[in-house]
């Protein structure tokens, strides 16, 4: 309380003076304006005239009655206090809303008539108000309503006379804006899962076909853009379609998934793998060079062998096509290479690793 130490009563006028020196000042706001009565008028029995009324006197405009008249119909609740933060008038909504027992004015203090949270809140932000002389704003929820406050100077010939708080309910307003947070919130969760159907396998959970060719455009690029090596490991399931055709579909694709599983325990975060085809996948191994994605497929190739599916004689293998890609060359010369190693790999007799360097 120290700092607000220089605002007492000999430093400004007496409460009723200054009440009035505030209100002159806003009633001087108001005959500025261009209020004029309704075009139309009634005469005495009840007919319609057209003859336009003349426009409110300004002995009418600063009379007090309807000077607070304009004030009671705002739908804001307004207040005025002097300099010592003591309240000099308030309109007839904050009377009601916070008010409404307390008869003497020069009584009221707002830690009587809020929590202590809010009257805290209020007075700080007031005192901003007086020592910076510019306006201030604070939300604030209240008695389950959302306030918005905005605290305002009030100068007569630039010199500082008190302050106005004007208290709006953006209740109704708030819960239509939490309503369209929640409503964007599931919107964007809807979205990631739409996104993700439209980019993931729904049997492997891995990246589909789609996703693979944007992944490896960009993987392409940034290659070519730092000049790092990338490669591309194809591989397929050997005698896929017999097994299929021998055990049914829902074994195969136990198989499928036995595959997948064992393949993202043996890659890397940030090696990408997808499914391209019925029993074809891709793996891109961004900033690695063809002797490093060959050990890496010869290590896929040994553990798939290892899998055992029950039900199932036959040996679990598959095919390896790897390709490191060249300078400047596009998507599809590096993926053919790739696809045309793999195509090798199955015309010498299937479960092996080539390379087309």
């Amino acid at each position: 309380m120290e700092q607000f130490a220089h605002f007492t009563n000999s430093s400004i006028t007496n409460s009723q003076n200054l009440g009035n020196s505030l209100l002159d000042e806003i009633r001087y706001f108001f005959q500025r304006l261009s209020f004029k009565r309704p075009p139309d008028s009634f005469t005495k029995n009840g007919q319609m005239t057209k003859k336009k009324t003349a426009p409110i006197s300004k002995n009418e405009l600063l009379n007090s009655e309807v000077f607070m008249e304009i004030f009671d119909f705002c739908n804001e609740l307004i207040y005025i206090k002097d300099l010592n933060f003591r309240y000099i008038w308030f309109n007839n909504k904050f009377k009601k809303i916070f008010l409404e027992k307390v008869s003497d004015i020069k009584k009221i203090d707002d830690f009587d008539i809020f929590d202590y949270d809010f009257a805290y809140k209020l007075k700080k932000t007031e005192r901003y108000v007086v020592l910076n002389k510019t306006p201030a704003l604070f939300d604030y929820n209240y008695l389950d309503k959302f306030y918005h406050i905005k605290i305002v100077p009030i100068k007569k010939d630039n010199i500082l006379i008190g302050i106005a708080g004007i208290i709006e309910d953006r209740t109704e307003f708030k819960r239509k804006v939490d309503d369209l947070l929640e409503l964007n919130e599931y919107l964007k969760k809807r979205c990631t899962i739409f996104e993700n159907l439209s980019m993931i396998d729904p049997l492997t959970q891995v990246y589909n076909k789609r996703k693979f060719n944007n992944i490896l455009e960009k993987e392409i690029e940034r290659a070519k853009r730092y000049n790092e090596p990338l490669s591309l490991i194809l591989f397929d399931i050997d005698n896929f379609k017999n097994i299929n055709d021998k055990y049914g579909h829902l074994t195969g694709d136990i198989v499928l998934k036995s595959i997948i599983d064992s393949v993202k325990s043996n890659i890397r975060k940030i090696d990408i793998l997808s499914r391209i085809g019925g029993d074809e996948f891709a793996i891109i191994v961004p900033n690695t060079n063809i002797e490093n994605s060959i050990n890496l497929a010869r290590k896929l190739n040994s553990d798939i062998e290892k899998i055992k599916i029950k039900n199932i004689k036959e040996k679990i293998s598959c095919s390896f096509g790897v390709a490191e890609y060249k300078k400047n060359e596009n998507f599809t010369d590096f993926f053919k290479r790739a696809d045309n190693a793999l195509y090798k790999s199955k015309k010498e007799g299937k479960n092996r690793i080539s390379f087309i360097k």
